[in-house]
């Protein structure tokens, strides 16, 4: 479990003087400004992330409740005193309520009313993670004393796809392409050490659509709509294909980009070069907006490039209730079981194990699903008699060794 518990706790002094000093220097003529407080406290102290899920919000929207939870359970405090119960907001949130914050308390003396903000509400600020949802995807951001174990997030998930630190994001009408190689550059600076150079990809329908139809129905309403049109799309003026022919050559030394094709042998062809990071791929995708609180895919557009640290290639998920022995197709979804069960996850007991129960256990789904977690006992049962067999076959197909 997370070691951010609901006590309140204090600042560390390393922590309340890097608040003070990223307040102090977000005045401007001045005036204070959220967006250069935010930049400065999350942008350049903290670390950003990115998580693609697999299905959007046509189908559910769990995945956001799922993800938070398991940021709960997954976030450490890394000053070694720790901040307390973590806190939510969106980006344009967070600065509205940081604006006001400081607006209340300002006086003639800036940073003795820095000090009272940071007396008073300090523990809150370093507690507040960024959570911007998108359709498709989400953008996350810490502050620079909470770190976020990724791995685990991705691996117990239901719904994420994959996960890894942002590299850039905006509205697709207004990006330029200087704008996605301020990102790469600072993505590069920051976390482009090792000598190797890394993979990047844009997950483009010319490249995939025509090769990925066996797996149709795990990408419809999900990964088919993150997908980009390369020949159609531009970033300013300037066509999206003569962007990436001069990235290839801008950052020949710290990028590989593959020549437009069948992605099963491309990528492989550049993958598999001397001197390329095995560990992580920058992919280019595209997401929408969220129309307001309905939860429909909203009118704005926007490109994303994220570094894929980890993916969740849960075989279960693949199967879902398509496993060898079914009697319905009413059989709950893996995916959404798992979540289900991850967004209990911060309300287990810390000193003895859980035990979770399934009184309609049918072909063992809630079973196969706690089977993820060392401290979890799960009891199931089943009016039906033909239960324990659906589950007995089920355990020994999964258990079956490649042939």
């Amino acid at each position: 479990m997370a070691e951010l518990g609901s006590k309140k706790r204090h600042l560390s002094r390393q922590c309340r003087q890097l608040l003070i000093k990223t307040l102090q220097g977000s005045f401007t003529k001045g005036a204070f400004s959220s967006s250069l407080f935010f930049k400065k406290w999350f942008t350049m102290h903290g670390t950003a992330y990115h998580f693609l899920f697999k299905k959007n919000l046509r189908i559910t929207n769990i995945q956001f409740a799922e993800l938070i939870s398991l940021i709960r359970c997954h976030a450490q405090s890394v000053d070694g005193i720790g901040i307390g119960e973590l806190q939510f907001m969106t980006t344009s949130r967070f600065r509205d309520w940081i604006s006001s914050l400081v607006s209340t308390f300002s006086g003639r003396n800036k940073d003795r009313s820095i000090k009272h903000i940071v007396d008073l509400y300090g523990e809150i600020i370093a507690r507040t993670i960024i959570f911007d949802p998108y359709f498709t995807s989400s953008f996350i951001c810490t502050p620079k004393y909470i770190e976020l174990q990724l791995m685990p997030v991705c691996a117990y998930s239901g719904y994420i796809h994959s996960c890894g630190r942002s590299v850039f994001i905006r509205k697709l009408d207004k990006t330029l392409k200087k704008h996605l190689y301020t990102g790469i550059n600072y993505f590069l600076k920051r976390y482009g050490r090792g000598g190797n150079k890394i993979f990047f990809a844009v997950y483009a329908h010319e490249d995939f659509s025509g090769f990925d139809r066996s797996d149709e129905s795990n990408l419809r309403d999900g990964l088919d709509e993150v997908k980009i049109h390369v020949e159609k799309f531009f970033m300013g003026q300037q066509r999206l294909v003569s962007v990436l022919r001069e990235m290839a050559r801008r950052y020949k030394t710290r990028l590989v980009i593959p020549d437009p094709g069948d992605y099963r042998e491309k990528h492989d062809e550049f993958r598999n070069q001397k001197g390329v990071d095995q560990k992580r791929t920058l992919w280019l995708i595209r997401d929408y907006s969220i129309e307001g609180s309905s939860l429909r895919r909203g009118s704005e557009e926007l490109f994303i490039c994220y570094e894929q640290l980890w993916k969740n290639e849960n075989l279960l998920h693949l199967f879902d209730e398509n496993k060898p022995a079914w009697i319905s197709h009413t059989t709950i979804p893996h995916t959404l079981l798992g979540a289900m069960i991850n967004i209990s996850r911060p309300y287990w007991p810390r000193k003895e194990d859980t035990r979770i129960c399934d009184p309609f256990a049918g072909t063992g789904t809630t079973f196969l699903e706690t089977l993820k977690y060392e401290s979890v006992s799960c009891e199931v049962s089943d009016i039906e008699p033909i239960g324990p067999r659906l589950l007995s076959d089920n355990l020994k197909w999964l258990g079956l060794q490649q042939a």
